[in-house]
């Protein structure tokens, strides 16, 4: 087959592989935007996205069996991009559409339906494109079609990641960048599929014309509905966030993604967020922001006489543009300066002393802000920190009831600052402060009251009638006794991620969702019964399939568990080691894609493929679990560990690539139909993919950590092996 003909039958695949990864990305973006996106969202969202792709690949297994004309695969094509951009509209507007109030944090129950019925038909559809290109190519040329269709969908789906990182690096939206890739692959089938020049050339003007509409009324009738009542202002995604600034009242306020970050004019906020950990510094002559640092919190650190320097570390140049969007910083009497960088990469290379640090990040509710929350991270701050240097974090509280939950949520952030700080103190209220230090801190009314008067602090809400009720002596008690109280004595580390649990957990209070009694009753359970129950319904299914003669499909759906738990696990050391990455995280996704295109590549060119893999392939299935623990060991410079990563991922996804093809081939052995034979195991592949989302990302990180997800993945590895696999291992 000439170069010619290789390029029109894969360039088609590729293109699918392509909108099918930038599909899925935009979808999950858009889930974050509209409910709480923490990794248990995102492992739903991605889940269902899963199990509808391999529902698509099964029907499509099916409709193999009937030979398709290329007009009705331009057809399938062309309505299967109008569903793409639909169906994310109605995901942008689900909370108007469901009812559910701007700003209000969202059920467990209320994220799963909406996204099971909003994912169905686009992944379906979807699903059916891998049976249907391979009965496509496999009619239309004498090439090996499931690996050439393999190859270049994933292929396609590595070049897809980069294609969207580079748009939304470029300030292009996430509902644009879908529209771009899906007017792409419409142009495509109508040039490949329809004979007709005339009809080519009318069919991609009207498509032009309407994504152009389609792309005018997102950006203004379907956004302002979005945030009604609110009125939109300004609206901005960065690689991070959805951002907005809107306007209800007299109030403007900036929200991420569908949770407001700043109130512009709030001075209350900022006078509580500042002053309680300056005024327990003798001398504050250096303050560091990580997070947000506006006019507004630096007007209150000025106050201080004292104070000389501000830095503010915020990793998101676009959610500071829009914090300071209606105020200048006055740098009259001090020095104002803004570093847009990773803290944590910042803070490791910086040889400064800073007296006091106010963290103003969220909450831990994912592992992307977790990680600034773990001891890993306060050994970091507080090697930049004087002998009497000041940490604040901002926590939710209440004044008057705190349940067992939030008390031990509490309690381990507490734990965690004492296993680097030596004192800490609590600041009672609906926003509970906690600061750390080396020494005495104090939170009693007089001394706060007594201090501000020598620096003659002009404040409009700390006042004395303010710290009376702030700081009463029953609130205090009540905050510091009830902590006290809390038996548990685990700490949050990048390894064990406590505070994300619980994040989780009381998120499921605030709603009423039943996370709230599942995960802890599986933290009491403990890890060792589901690791072996888990095994033991793996054989069982083992034994079943190879009575059924459907043996191979249940391996390639052991592989898709164990990629996509790897895969999982990789991304949350890579969040935690090498920051707040969404950019190298599709690094990460094209390493693992571009692996399996070239393992599907030498699966066809080399010979002896099937041979080597029997005898080696399983040791690296079974290594790469173990070699990911390494950086976790500590010292490792950070182009190494996303070096390292990397090449785990790539390393994996070559396997997966060269054990996808002869899995297709021995159920062939069975049944001689390549096509319908390619959409089952591509289904079952898929459908293990989904069951190592749900259970790695959504169960066992968040409730046991790292180290038991990837024990997990080696056990399944383990379990899935033939005995020419294992008897390697044996010797």
């Amino acid at each position: 087959m000439t170069k010619r003909a290789v390029l029109k039958f894969g360039l088609m695949p590729v293109t699918v592989g392509a909108v099918a990864i930038i599909a899925q990305v935009a979808y999950l973006r858009l889930t974050a935007q509209s409910f709480y996106g923490n990794e248990l969202t995102m492992c739903i969202a991605l889940g269902h996205w899963l199990v509808w792709t391999g529902l698509g690949s099964l029907i499509g297994a099916r409709l193999v069996r009937h030979n398709i004309s290329e007009k009705w695969l331009a057809a399938i094509v062309i309505s299967y991009g109008f569903i793409l951009i639909i169906f994310a509209g109605l995901l942008f507007l689900v909370r108007q559409i469901a009812g559910i109030p701007v700003g209000t944090v969202s059920g467990l129950g209320t994220i799963f339906a909406w996204t099971f019925v909003l994912f169905s038909l686009p992944a379906w559809l979807n699903g059916l494109f891998f049976p249907l290109i391979v009965s496509w190519v496999k009619i239309k040329t004498e090439f090996s079609p499931v690996h050439m269709v393999y190859a270049a969908e994933v292929i396609g789906s590595a070049l897809g990641s980069l294609l969207f990182a580079g748009l939304i690096l470029l300030g292009v939206s996430t509902f644009d960048c879908l529209l771009v890739i899906v007017w792409l692959m419409m142009v495509l089938a109508i040039w490949i599929f329809m004979r007709s020049n005339s009809l080519r050339l009318g069919l991609i003007i009207v498509i032009t014309l309407m994504i152009v509409l389609l792309s005018s009324i997102f950006h203004g009738v379907i956004t302002n509905w979005k945030w009604a009542p609110f009125q939109t202002l300004i609206g901005r995604e960065s690689p991070h966030l959805a951002l907005n600034t809107v306007r209800y009242a007299e109030d403007i306020t900036v929200y991420g993604d569908d949770q407001p970050l700043w109130t512009f004019g709030n001075r209350e906020k900022a006078e509580e967020w500042t002053h309680f950990a300056l005024l327990n510094h003798p001398r504050p002559r250096s303050v560091l922001i990580i997070g947000i640092g506006n006019a507004e919190i630096c007007r209150e650190i000025g106050r201080h006489p004292s104070v000389e320097k501000i830095l503010i570390v915020q990793p998101d140049r676009i959610l500071h543009k829009m914090v300071t969007q209606f105020d200048s910083f006055d740098t009259a009497d001090m020095t104002i300066k803004v570093i847009h960088a990773d803290p944590t990469l910042f803070l490791r290379k910086k040889d400064e002393r800073f007296d006091v640090v106010l963290l103003n990040i969220p909450l831990p509710v994912n592992a992307q802000w977790n990680r600034f929350y773990t001891r890993e991270f306060f050994e970091t701050v507080h090697a930049q920190m004087g002998t009497t240097g000041v940490l604040m974090l901002n926590l939710p509280g209440d004044e008057e009831f705190l349940q067992s939950a939030h008390l031990e949520f509490l309690k381990i952030i507490e734990n965690t600052t004492l296993k680097v700080f030596k004192e800490t103190t609590w600041i009672p209220g609906l926003t509970i402060h906690l600061l750390a230090g080396d020494f005495l801190l104090k939170n009693d009314r007089e001394y706060i009251a007594e201090t501000m008067q020598k620096r003659g602090l002009k404040t409009v809400y700390v006042n004395d009638y303010f710290l009376q009720d702030r700081l009463s002596d029953w609130k205090i008690d009540f905050l510091t006794s009830r902590v006290s109280e809390a038996e548990i004595q685990e700490i949050n580390t990048i390894t064990r991620p406590i505070g994300y649990y619980y994040d989780t957990v009381l998120w499921g209070q605030r709603t009423g969702g039943f996370i709230k009694k599942v995960y802890p009753v599986l933290r009491k359970v403990g890890f060792i019964p589901l690791l072996i129950g888990f095994v033991a319904l793996i054989l069982i299914v083992r034994l079943i399939a190879r009575r059924k003669n459907c043996y191979p499909a249940v391996r390639m759906a052991g592989v898709g568990f164990w990629i996509m738990g790897l895969e999982s696990v990789a991304v949350i050391i890579f969040q935690s080691l090498v920051g707040s990455v969404y950019l190298w995280i599709v690094f990460l996704t094209f390493a693992y894609m571009l692996g399996s295109g070239l393992g599907a590549i030498i699966q066809l060119k080399w010979a002896k493929t099937e041979t080597v893999f029997r005898r080696y392939g399983w040791l690296l299935w079974l290594f790469l679990p173990i070699a990911l623990t390494l950086p976790l060991t500590g010292g490792w410079s950070l182009i190494l560990v996303a070096l390292f990563v990397g090449l785990i991922l790539f390393s994996g996804g070559l396997v997966a690539g060269c054990f996808f093809p002869m899995m297709v081939k021995s159920y062939l052995a069975q049944e001689d139909k390549v096509a319908n034979t390619a959409g089952r195991i591509y289904a079952a592949d898929i459908f293990g993919s989904a069951l190592g989302v749900y259970l790695i990302s959504g169960v066992v990180i968040p409730v046991w950590g790292i180290i038991p997800a990837l024990i997990l993945v080696f056990a399944v590895a383990v379990t899935i092996g033939d005995q020419q696999d294992l008897s390697v291992i044996v010797w």
